[in-house]
């Protein structure tokens, strides 16, 4: 499963240009793909959790999820980092494109090895409520369990306002801004650092707080620089900037961290294969109607120009506030709606 998904991402979308040259017949292809390659993941994904969770006891977990999400995003910043020196190096030079087919080609061989440290762990006997594992419990058992679903929900609501902005954000840096790419990722790169400085404060709040209570707070925290990065433009950029992503690094440490874990918190131990694939299937469609969403708003206010005093905002900025107020919007829910997807054991 996972290799065809790094096949369908990496390697087809690489190699498919090279084959077709229809213009549109391209873009159906890209769909194809990509469509391919989800529907993939999403079927296999609750797998890998499932099988991996067991090496992660509850009273490490948090500690887990922080130390992992550090070393993972030193690794994946510091090689974006690298690919965007690159591409800012060579962004005029006639073997721009060649290179970038090359940093394509080192991906496939790096997911390759992921997929060799993936299989090195051995496998615990998975719980099951029944005799035989069927295709349909994957659609049928998580709505026997209330709580689990309004859990879901929550996290359903989540990624889809996070989504409405994804896709856009970087186009209205580097197009609309003028930001580098080196400038952007030399600012992720920070992060890291931030977890390493906030891990045991962070790991703290949560045993003491609980992680849905940590969760509220961190998104309702979140938006607010979300918020505030809208108002970065051509002119303030090199200062707010900065101000704007240290914050979100900061208050990032205590929502990623509490986010990684709210899908265990109220999932039965059995059949947890099942709950997994639907709530990767759940929240890939979420993710899909939140991009879709905002394809649909750039695409039907092109030329938005909202005027507040001497300040100006398009499109992209008033994504930002749907994608601010939503973040707050599912904190203050999580936290209305404590009473009834607290886990039991609390």
């Amino acid at each position: 499963g996972r290799l065809a998904y790094y096949l369908l991402t990496i390697f087809g979308t690489t190699v498919m240009p090279f084959l077709v040259t229809d213009p549109d017949l391209r873009t159906l292809c890209f769909a194809i793909l990509i469509f391919a390659a989800n529907i993939t993941n999403a079927l296999f994904a609750g797998g890998y959790s499932a099988w991996h969770i067991n090496f992660i006891p509850n009273n490490v977990r948090a500690e887990y999820f922080s130390t992992s999400s550090m070393i993972s995003n030193f690794i994946a910043l510091g090689t974006a980092l690298i690919s965007s020196l690159v591409a800012d190096a060579f962004s005029a030079s006639p073997y721009a494109y060649t290179i970038i087919i090359i940093l394509r080609f080192v991906a496939l061989g790096l997911a390759l090895l992921e997929l060799w440290f993936l299989l090195q762990p051995g496998e615990y006997p998975y719980e099951k409520s029944g005799d035989k594992v069927r295709f349909s419990d994957i659609f049928t058992k998580p709505f026997s369990h209330p709580k689990f679903m309004r859990t879901l929900l929550l996290m359903g609501l989540w990624t889809f306002f996070v989504d409405t902005s994804a896709s856009s954000i970087n186009y209205y840096l580097l197009n609309d801004v003028g930001v580098s790419y080196t400038f952007t990722f030399t600012l992720n790169m920070l992060y890291p650092f931030f977890i390493l400085f906030l891990l045991k404060p962070v790991n703290r709040l949560i045993r003491q707080h609980g992680w849905l209570p940590m969760f509220a707070v961190g998104a309702i925290l979140y938006a607010i620089p979300s918020f505030t990065y809208s108002f970065v433009t051509a002119a303030n950029y090199l200062w707010l900037m900065p101000i704007v992503r240290l914050t979100q690094h900061a208050f990032g440490v205590l929502l990623n961290t509490a986010y990684s874990n709210v899908v265990y918190v109220n999932m039965p131990e059995s059949d947890r294969v099942s709950y997994l694939a639907f709530y990767s299937i759940f929240i890939n469609a979420l993710a899909f109607c939140g991009v879709l969403f905002g394809t649909w708003f750039v695409g039907t206010f092109p030329n938005l120009d909202l005027a507040i005093g001497a300040l100006h905002f398009g499109k992209v900025q008033v994504l930002m506030w749907v994608e601010s107020f939503g973040r707050a919007f599912v904190g203050v829910l999580t936290l209305a709606m404590m009473r009834s997807i607290r886990p039991d054991e609390a």
